[in-house]
């Protein structure tokens, strides 16, 4: 059964970084970027036009709520099915006029939501897996979480580098169950940003012995038809942020694709690039454009299961929209911005940002 997820940054709150002085536009930048990502494990032959994406949903939300008062902004969901649904995320503990920081886990069997425990203490950044008892889970530390299926552990201890004291593991993603990436970046107090990449192989985690790039990246993915990855980060120039995109050879080599508004994209094997609405795929060393939604309410983020048949969110607070391989159409609306999401064959999961406690959007198709 095709699923499909939708990853984000762990950028979200600005105590985690040195530099004050642009959180704002960080902020902005990241809820631009937090719904732009798509994992879609490819099932059979390629379609060349899909047919055109169904609208005719039942919608239902569930609320979540954790046993203390918490943000529910970092939040990860994946699944392998619409009855194996994991959920975590976390928010602060006030007391006394300070906090602390503590992760919530939920799971999803196709009837109602439990929650339970996990050790991962920080920000939860990215999940990704390839079956019920394998998934991979990373955040804002140096640690790798995996599920085989009962319990939840430490897999992993990522050994941050001689001149660095943080790290930050946003994007775990993979092409197989034996062939599985990490993306992120480790810094210091002078902000001095450098990206990591990670891969896990026969059962073993390496350290991939990249150029020195100093950015901070926030995800990797591979054009499965010519087998160039793609790397995507941005950096703070003059205090505005700059998305930067690279290709990678799954090696040591290291080439910059775009330095501007570019925005990376993946969906079923396909690497996409989007900037003012407009995505394109790139060809024979250039761009092509492939979809043009200039004019229509789209705002950012696009996730689906196929390229007539996807879901993003629109300018109206809210606003959840779809396109059908014709339009653009508004299927749901709430007070509460949609953030994340997984796609099934009938079935679509989304969070809902809210600042007390955690909404599921559940849509089912009649």
């Amino acid at each position: 059964m095709n699923k499909f997820s939708v990853l984000k940054t762990s950028f979200c709150h600005s105590e985690k970084h040195t530099f004050y002085n642009i959180a704002v536009k960080i902020f902005i930048a990241i809820f631009s970027i937090t719904l732009l990502y798509i994992i879609l494990p490819g099932c059979g032959d390629a379609i060349t036009e899909p047919e055109s994406g169904r609208r005719d949903y039942t919608w239902k939300v569930d609320t979540l709520f954790a046993p203390y008062q918490n943000s529910s902004y970092d939040a990860v969901i994946w699944g392998s099915s619409a009855s194996d649904i994991w959920l975590i995320y976390g928010g602060f503990i006030y007391s006394e006029g300070t906090g602390y920081y503590k992760n919530s886990i939920w799971h999803y069997d196709g009837a109602s939501w439990k929650t339970s425990s996990i050790g991962f203490a920080k920000y939860p950044s990215s999940m990704w897996g390839t079956a019920s008892n394998n998934i991979w889970l990373t955040g804002s530390s140096n640690e790798i979480w995996h599920y085989d299926g009962n319990n939840w552990a430490r897999s992993f201890i990522v050994d941050i580098p001689d001149g660095y004291d943080r790290i930050e593991l946003t994007n775990v993603w993979g092409r197989s169950e034996n062939d599985v990436w990490v993306a992120g970046y480790v810094y210091g107090n002078n902000t001095d940003f450098k990206s990591i990449i990670l891969h896990y192989s026969k059962g073993k985690w390496q350290m991939m012995n990249i150029p020195e790039l100093k950015t901070i990246c926030y995800s990797i993915y591979c054009q499965e038809s010519t087998g160039t990855y793609y790397i995507a980060g941005y950096n703070a120039e003059n205090g505005d942020i700059i998305n930067r995109i690279f290709t990678y050879d799954g090696k040591n080599t290291i080439k910059e694709l775009f330095h501007t508004g570019y925005r990376l994209i993946y969906m079923n094997g396909e690497v996409y690039f989007e900037k003012d609405k407009k995505f394109y795929k790139y060809k024979h060393n250039r761009l092509e454009l492939f979809r043009n939604l200039s004019g229509t309410e789209y705002t950012s983020g696009i996730i689906g299961r196929n390229e007539n048949d996807f879901f993003c969110t629109g300018t109206s607070m809210g606003s959840l929209l779809h396109y059908d391989g014709n339009d653009i159409e508004t299927v749901y609306q709430d007070a509460f911005f949609p953030m994340h999401g997984i796609v099934f064959e009938k079935d679509v999961f989304f969070t809902m940002f809210n600042y007390k406690d955690m909404r599921i959007l559940h849509g089912e198709l009649k």
